[in-house]
């Protein structure tokens, strides 16, 4: 289980609906630092994710993976 807290969220802050986001950019101080801590979460390869916002993420066909890899800097 990887516990990452609000280095994204599995929720639409504004709809609540469920999703893989990123944190909006007026609560990140730096983007880029944000989405290189993504990809060295992505290389633990988690079964298991634990977000600070929105609901637990069973990572099965490595959505996470997947949604990581579409992140640009």
């Amino acid at each position: 289980m990887l516990i990452i807290g609000d280095v994204a969220t599995n929720m639409n802050l504004l709809t609540t609906f469920t999703g893989l986001h990123l944190r909006p950019s007026m609560f990140t101080t730096n983007q880029d630092v944000n989405i290189n801590s993504l990809k060295k979460l992505k290389a633990l390869h988690p079964q298991i994710i634990c977000f600070g916002h929105g609901s637990v993420l069973v990572n099965k066909n490595k959505k996470f993976e997947t949604f990581v890899d579409k992140l640009t800097i």
